[in-house]
């Protein structure tokens, strides 16, 4: 679901960001954050962007913790 609204930015970078989500019972996406930048600004705002368009995902197992954490990787 995430990969289908991230844009990868247009240099060749190699850093990570992890970001953490918050959803409700049914999946859907009521918060979302930066918790760790690895130094690319570009690359921060590409993996917040594509957050920012995603709705819903998939809701968690009954009895899961409803806050998940998300790491984007440039492709190699």
């Amino acid at each position: 679901m995430i990969q289908a609204t991230y844009q990868q930015p247009p240099d060749d970078l190699e850093y990570a960001v992890m970001c953490e989500l918050v959803l409700d019972e049914q999946g859907r996406v009521s918060q979302f954050r930066l918790l760790h930048s690895y130094g690319s600004l570009l690359f921060d705002q590409s993996a917040l962007e594509a957050l920012s368009k995603l709705a819903q995902v998939r809701p968690p197992p009954e009895g899961m913790d409803r806050t998940v954490t998300v790491k984007f990787f440039p492709p190699t």
